[in-house]
């Protein structure tokens, strides 16, 4: 009995071992990204401008300010990309979609023609929202709405700069 016993607890450590060695590869190969340096996109902020995050932004959105842009960082592991910068929006609601244009109708004036921005959809007190760009080989990668990880609530921001280029169909 004594022999079975003595197996089975060198079983049982030789699988443990086992186990913690490969735990201990797994974090030794873990996120490339930590042994490996990208270097940072130079224009970030104008990228940032010119996407179509801050693009969709603008148009939808009844803006209170301008758009906010956060200094860029390196990327966590669980953040897609390899550098991360934040949006800052103030609005006061989402505008309604704009009408198409009837080719046989003349545009009559009304009060929400003659606006800068139309009444919105959804009006109410400003409200402050993030939103998290990712870059990936100097490009825009990816963007989301503001999650946890990316503590974009915690950064300084400064105003981004405008659009520099139309985007084709504009």
């Amino acid at each position: 009995m004594f022999a079975k016993r003595n197996g089975l607890v060198r079983r049982n450590a030789a699988g443990i071992i086992g186990l913690a060695m490969a735990f201990a590869l797994a974090g030794a190969a873990g996120p490339a990204r930590a042994l490996e340096t990208f270097a940072a996109p130079a224009k970030y902020k104008q990228l940032i401008a010119d996407g179509d995050t801050a693009r969709t932004l603008t148009a939808r959105l009844a803006l209170v300010g301008p758009l906010e842009v956060s200094p860029l960082r390196q990327s966590l592991s669980t953040q897609p990309g390899e550098w991360t910068a934040c949006i800052k929006v103030v609005s006061q609601g989402i505008l309604p979609p704009k009408p198409k244009a009837d080719p046989s109708e003349t545009p009559r004036r009304t009060a929400a023609t003659t606006l800068k921005h139309p009444l919105s959809v959804s009006q109410g007190p400003a409200t402050t929202s993030y939103y998290a760009i990712f870059f990936r080989n100097g490009e825009i990668a990816d963007s989301r709405r503001s999650v946890i990880i990316d503590h974009c609530e915690q950064l300084q921001y400064s105003p981004l700069p405008k659009a520099s280029k139309p985007k084709d169909g504009d």
